[in-house]
């Protein structure tokens, strides 16, 4: 029997969901369809599919870089603190996303769209590049970034893009696997030090019980209009607080419409936060992470530094703190350019608190029980935890 050479998933562990394969396929073929657990997965329409095989080639699962360690790592903090006071740690993306905007480049990120949902998007403003800014602990839905990273470096652009360690590690396959030479040097790619991609699915359903809930405390016509995962109390000390907070407009008891919050304080205070580190709806393939250990193709990673305060207190004013590791040569160059606060550390001081840069989390049998559960969400997430 002939060898069919088209994208074919059997195991869930084995997609990551980065839309490398459905971005590459030349006739259009591969659409991501959403799942039963609310991910979305690559589908092949056999019936206009040529079998080029591009698709097995561009997947980051399938062929994955080689492990690497970073060149250097910092403690770094935004110069301006209004900017890192909105940042959900020390304002390392506004910090590189502006850099690049000044030369008139596109910067590509996560944001929220209007059904409060992940999906990624480009700005070529600062204005509309802060929708990028703070954590989103939900997979975004990438679409068709891909291929405007291609056009925006075809037509000479500085591009950035940001995403999680599977995003980038697709993006790279994707571009070194394209028809026709893309230029590469414009390009830098930054990934999160990531925990793992929660389910949007899940989120979906989370938000529609939150709604229901404040519906039934006396809120009409509530609608959803902010979401913060990890607040700062408007400037406020609590960077390590992890304050989610919805924004909600609501009719008062006239039926004028009303800008409301509801607030939950700390790791243990929102359940959403607590069913993700957890990981009970965490991807599959998040327990066999295909871009650990730089895995990814990375000019840079980002994220939280953790215990900066126990080795560095004179730096640490808990306003928050970001760890930038340098991997390659090219992000080298473009992070000497930008002025910030930085401290050189090594990297053991962020893989310390920070395991998740090498070892996937592990996969639990209440994972699951949680899909399994004909229960609320949130009823699921408080009986299993």
């Amino acid at each position: 029997m002939r060898e069919i050479r088209h994208i074919t998933i059997t195991d869930p562990h084995d997609c990551c969901g980065c839309t490398a394969c459905a971005s590459a396929c030349p006739r259009g073929s591969i659409s991501m369809k959403e799942n039963s657990e609310g991910f979305l997965y690559p589908e092949v329409d056999e019936s206009t599919c040529v079998e080029c095989g591009l698709c097995v080639r561009v997947c980051p699962v399938i062929s994955q870089f080689p492990a690497r360690r970073p060149l250097e790592v910092y403690a770094v903090k935004h110069s301006d603190g209004a900017v890192r006071d909105g940042s959900a740690s020390g304002g390392a993306f506004p910090l590189l996303a502006s850099a690049v905007l000044a030369e008139g480049g596109k910067v590509f990120g996560s944001r929220f769209d209007s059904n409060m949902e992940a999906v990624h998007d480009s700005a070529g403003t600062s204005e509309e590049a802060a929708a990028f800014i703070g954590s989103k602990y939900l997979q975004s839905r990438m679409e068709d970034c891909y291929g405007r990273v291609r056009s925006a470096l075809r037509e000479g652009l500085p591009v950035l893009f940001t995403g999680t360690p599977c995003q980038v590690a697709g993006l790279n396959h994707f571009l070194l696997g394209c028809a026709g030479k893309v230029p590469l040097d414009r390009l830098i790619t930054v990934d999160l030090i990531c925990h793992g991609a929660p389910s949007p699915g899940v989120w979906r359903r989370y938000l529609a019980e939150e709604v229901s809930s404040l519906e039934a405390k006396g809120y009409s016509g509530v609608t959803v209009d902010e979401v913060r995962f990890r607040d700062k109390e408007e400037g406020r000390a609590g960077w390590k607080g992890y304050n989610f907070k919805i924004f909600f407009s609501a009719a008062d008891s006239s039926g004028a419409p009303c800008r409301h919050v509801l607030s939950e304080k700390g790791k243990a205070g929102n359940l959403f936060i607590r069913g993700f580190l957890a990981d009970l709806y965490s991807r599959p393939s998040c327990y066999r992470c295909p871009a650990r250990e730089f895995r990814s193709g990375s000019d840079l990673t980002i994220g939280d530094f953790w215990g900066i305060g126990d080795l560095r207190p004179d730096f640490d004013d808990d306003r928050g703190v970001s760890a930038v590791l340098v991997n390659t040569g090219k992000g080298r160059g473009f992070f000497s350019r930008l002025h910030c606060d930085r401290l050189e550390m090594t990297y053991a001081d962020v893989l310390r608190r920070n395991r998740c840069l090498e070892t996937s989390v592990a996969e639990t049998d209440r994972r699951s029980s949680f899909f399994a559960s004909a229960e609320s969400v949130h009823d699921t997430i408080r009986r299993l935890l």
